[in-house]
């Protein structure tokens, strides 16, 4: 929802992959845009904008909604421990599911 936020803890130096997914996307491709706000020990350190559209290969494996293709944007972790907050930017109204992947250096 709009006010959900994901929590997550990394320890650097490292780089993370933010991989989002639009639910329900439209057919009109101006709808499909949304924004995710990201913060790193509390400080915004970016807004990322992103437009999508429907995969025609991918749903949900429980619901089987449609979902859209995959968008993504690279984090840079300095050293030492640090805590990230990924928020929908309430941009859009649609579900945005979100996984995120550690890269080791």
């Amino acid at each position: 929802s709009k006010d959900d936020e994901l929590h997550f803890e990394v320890n650097g130096p490292t780089s993370i992959r933010i991989f989002t997914r639009l639910g329900s996307p439209s057919s009109v491709l101006k709808d499909n845009n949304y924004t995710l706000f990201v913060k790193e020990d509390g400080l915004d350190i970016g807004t990322y904008f992103f437009n999508t559209w429907l995969s025609v290969m991918s749903n949900l494996g429980t619901s089987k909604e449609k979902i859209s293709k995959w968008r993504t944007c690279w984090i840079n972790v300095p050293s030492g421990k640090h805590y990230y907050t990924i928020k929908n930017g309430g941009m859009s109204n649609n579900p945005i599911y979100i996984k995120v992947k550690q890269y080791e250096k």
